[in-house]
């Protein structure tokens, strides 16, 4: 799988939510939606999975795929850097709909 610079994929979104009228929410709907189809791919017999989740959107991400492992039945559990909200309104988001679906947190 290629790896893509900060600068460029903040250039793909950027194209996606202004060109292709996207909004952050469905974007980072989709970034989780792929990272957990890859992991069912590639890792069947995983039953719980440990998240590292930072504070922006790719924190939000980290949230999206907790909340997908859990509605499946998953043991999930997400670690963060501090007990501090996400730091951007969409990671916020998906970080409060975790919480609400009684999603745990801990600080590593």
């Amino acid at each position: 799988m290629p790896a893509y610079s900060v600068k460029t994929i903040r250039t793909v979104e950027r194209y996606c939510i202004e060109q292709l009228q996207i909004d952050e929410d469905e974007l980072m709907q989709r970034a989780a939606q792929q990272a957990w189809q890859t992991l069912c791919t590639t890792c069947p017999q995983v039953k719980r999975i440990n998240v590292l989740a930072g504070p922006g959107n790719n924190g939000g991400d980290a949230y999206v795929l907790a909340y997908l492992a859990m509605q499946q039945g998953y043991g999930v559990c997400v670690y963060t850097a501090t007990n501090a909200s996400p730091a951007t309104a969409v990671a916020l988001r998906a970080y409060q709909r975790y919480q609400r679906a009684g999603g745990k947190n801990l600080i590593w």
